[in-house]
């Protein structure tokens, strides 16, 4: 017994450091990030996709291209595996990667029955549930809480504390559920699943009983819903057959028309200032599962019937693309520069805590009258 114990923590040991060394030499081969003249972000997507997460700058690759060209950060799942109690065999199938927290943090999930808070600056997981079964995808609610989107045959939505990892508070029933998003303005969740939209409020938040209670319910146009994102206060979009604006007010459904037809969309981010969408879409698959896809879409004009640019993820099956930053959005977060003047700087951490020596994160530089966002490695 104590042989086989012994070769199972050398061979968990050589994993860690083999997938230690080519985290390593993947981040010396990244893509230096594209900043515009102007000083604003360029366009900066996150792909997710078997055991991956990776921030993409489209700008650096042609259209048609290899995503590869464009990395500029990556996250491989089967690195924090043990943290999680998981072997690296459970850490695929990465169906969603939502930046929060300020884009300072990825809330992933992955329908083999797991979520996470990634944070972006060291990697670390800071947040982890290991009994969502089909997760599709999560959302931050007020008070901490965290809501995990559970897939058949669980079909439910679960709730957790962000700082209590993998402690289940409550569940809710929806068949298939897919998507969710938190409306700040109007204290909702929506909630999606088979050919239901979900409303629900949060009663207890900053309790350790809190609860998610159901409102209302509204048809969508089709069944089979996958994913659904905010456009606005008012608007939500809801994808997977087609895909269609959603009016809170009025319950009215708007279809995009570039989407007409396709039977399984599975994420469209829309900018309503530019008019302009990212999107993934395995109506005709890619990869190894009739599921995934290889290619993200963008459109100018989702009211359209083209895309305009697309890149490919040749190596790995994609589900879904998020937005970290629309181009021409100003990123929050700066280098840490020499600065001549002789006041006295003081940093703190994103709680507002002092901090003496900052490393390692995002922190918050105050000099005189002046406090910003800065990257220390």
């Amino acid at each position: 017994t104590i042989k086989i114990m012994t070769k199972a923590l050398v061979l968990s040991a050589l994993i860690t450091a083999s997938a230690a060394t080519a985290s390593a030499m993947q981040e010396a081969n990244r893509a230096k990030p594209v900043e515009n003249p102007d000083g604003t972000q360029a366009t900066t997507l996150l792909v997710c996709g078997d055991t991956y997460v990776s921030a993409v700058q489209p700008d650096l690759i042609p259209d048609g291209g290899n995503y590869v060209d464009g990395i500029i950060w990556d996250f491989d799942a089967r690195d924090v595996c043990y943290q999680m109690g998981l072997s690296p065999s459970e850490m695929d199938h990465l169906d969603d990667c939502k930046p929060i927290d300020g884009n300072t943090r990825i809330l992933a999930t992955s329908s083999h029955h797991w979520a996470i808070i990634i944070n972006y600056a060291t990697k670390k997981i800071e947040f982890w549930a290991t009994k969502c079964s089909n997760a599709h995808s999560a959302e931050v609610l007020p008070g901490n809480k965290i809501v995990v989107a559970c897939s058949s045959p669980c079909d439910q939505l679960q709730l957790y504390d962000r700082n209590r990892p993998n402690e289940l508070l409550h569940t809710v029933s929806l068949p298939s559920a897919h998507g969710v998003v938190w409306n700040e303005q109007r204290q909702r969740l929506y909630a999606i699943g088979k050919k239901k939209l979900g409303i629900y409020r949060l009663e207890g938040a900053d309790t350790d009983t809190p609860q998610l209670v159901e409102e209302a319910s509204v048809t969508t146009p089709k069944t089979g819903t996958h994913d659904l994102t905010p456009v606005d206060e008012n608007t939500l979009c809801v994808s997977g057959r087609n895909s269609y604006f959603f009016d809170i007010d009025t319950r009215a459904f708007t279809e995009l028309t570039q989407f007409n037809g396709r039977t399984a969309i599975k994420s469209v981010n829309y900018n309503i200032k530019t008019n302009e969408a990212w999107y993934t879409d395995s109506t005709e698959p890619e990869g190894d599962y009739n599921w995934s896809t290889q290619t993200v879409h963008h459109t100018s004009d989702p009211m359209g019937t083209t895309d305009d640019y697309t890149f490919r993820t040749r190596n790995y099956n994609l589900y879904k693309v998020r937005v970290l930053y629309w181009g021409g959005e100003q990123s929050g977060v700066e280098a840490v520069t020499t600065d001549n003047d002789d006041t006295a700087v003081k940093y703190f951490n994103l709680q507002g805590m002092p901090v003496e020596k900052p490393s390692g994160g995002i922190f918050i530089r105050q000099q005189n009258d002046k406090a910003n966002k800065v990257l220390i490695p």
